[in-house]
């Protein structure tokens, strides 16, 4: 009974570390594919919705996160943004949000995109 237990212990830990290992490989994956601008940069807004804009501001490729993804972004910051990001992402759903909106964010989120580029000493995303 207890090697029962301690087999299925195994095969979720297993499972655990290659769901890990895979969350990690689809969000490479992710960045890899996602069109950048060397001028632009990239934006997560709080339904999960990475953006691509170019240095103009102009949103020209997108991703959908889910909440594996939006973690393994997090863990990849500063620890001291972890939390908060944590924190704005709990209740993501990216499928709230129509390809219209994605495409033309509304000012509430470009002027988030505008607070980010400023903090980071970025004139990238020019208003």
């Amino acid at each position: 009974m207890k090697a029962s237990m301690v087999l299925k212990l195994c095969t979720i830990l297993t499972g655990l570390a290659q769901s890990s290992l895979a969350t990690e490989s689809d969000y490479s994956e992710i960045m890899r594919n996602l069109q950048v601008d060397p001028n632009g940069l990239i934006h997560v807004d709080e339904f999960g919705i990475m953006r691509s804009l170019d240095g103009d501001g102009k949103v020209i490729d997108f991703a959908r996160l889910g909440p594996s993804h939006l973690n393994t972004l997090a863990q990849r910051r500063p620890e001291e943004d972890r939390e908060e990001l944590l924190a704005i992402w709990s209740g993501a759903d990216h499928s709230m949000i129509d390809d219209e909106e994605i495409w033309n964010p509304s000012e509430n989120i470009m002027a988030s995109i505008r607070e980010r580029a400023a903090v980071e000493g970025s004139s990238k995303v020019r208003t």
